[in-house]
């Protein structure tokens, strides 16, 4: 929804407390991660506060993984599923669904539990879509492999060590459903995964990695651009005080980013009293 009290009233307001009180089904879960293009950073940041501090101990029996890493499956199936998807453009599709599932590591994935995550992510290849055409099943296929790229490129940059995980696990038996074993050995050895996907990732620096979820002005930063509306000239009055005291520069404090904000909506009453509060201040100094 393009109005934004729409989304946050759904989502901060509904959809996670439901979520947290157990008043609804695990399966909405996913619909917490589609929040990675949330242009809000405080409703991303609300997300990933709930899931950290609430829905990551939330477990259906001890021991057993929690609810939020249990969904990973239901999270692919639901990306799978999703209108965005271009089977024509690869590349492009896999580069705008990233995201989605980098947000998800982020919040979800520690030392702890990356091994699970890896496992579940390729646990899906032994199973295929329940319902759905051999098209959904081949899209879960490239999410599966995609969510493992991303994991082991998490534990890479983190030193977590990825081991295998010693546990069974088990999908939601209302999306998937196992392949029968000739299946499974006919199944091909060609990665999913498109390779110029890979190419292109390992070829981009890491610092562009990981601005790719920061606002445009963090990369614009990076590239030498500046992130500052360009320095007002100091005042007539400051220029001739700092020229009373010897030195060639206005003084330090006349401008900061804070005033520079505040000028714009500044009335020239204003600018009479700064200018006069700043010859006071000289001729104190003096």
């Amino acid at each position: 929804n393009p109005c934004f009290e729409v989304r946050s009233a759904f989502l901060l307001g509904k959809l996670l407390p439901a979520l947290v009180a157990q008043r609804i089904h695990v399966r909405y879960i996913p619909a917490v991660f589609l929040v990675a293009y949330e242009p809000e950073a405080a409703v991303r940041e609300n997300v990933r506060h709930a899931v950290e501090q609430r829905l990551a101990l939330m477990r259906p029996t001890p021991g057993s993984p929690s609810v939020v890493e249990d969904c990973i499956c239901r999270l692919l199936y639901v990306l799978a599923s999703h209108p965005d998807w271009d089977d024509a453009q690869p590349v492009a599709t896999l580069e705008l669904f990233a995201p989605y599932i980098e947000f998800y590591i982020s919040c979800v994935c520690l030392a702890q539990n990356v091994s699970l995550l890896f496992c579940y992510a390729g646990e899906l290849k032994a199973y295929r879509s329940k319902g759905a055409s051999d098209v959904a099943t081949h899209r879960l296929y490239i999410l599966s492999e995609l969510a493992q790229y991303l994991l082991r490129e998490k534990s890479m940059a983190a030193n977590w060590p990825l081991n295998v995980y010693p546990g069974r696990l088990t999908l939601p038996a209302g999306l998937f459903e196992p392949l029968p074993d000739t299946e499974k050995a006919a199944m091909p050895r060609k990665p999913f995964l498109d390779p110029e996907f890979i190419t292109r990732r390992a070829k981009a620096p890491a610092a562009s990695k990981r601005s790719r979820a920061k606002p445009a002005f963090a990369s614009a930063s990076k590239n030498g651009g500046s992130t500052k509306r360009p320095q007002k000239p100091a005042n007539a009055a400051a220029t001739a005080a700092s020229k009373r005291k010897g030195k060639g520069k206005a003084p330090a404090n006349i401008h900061s980013d804070e005033d520079d904000n505040d000028d714009e909506g500044m009335d020239e009453d204003e600018e009479d009293i700064e200018m006069s509060s700043v010859a006071e201040t000289s001729d104190e100094d003096n």
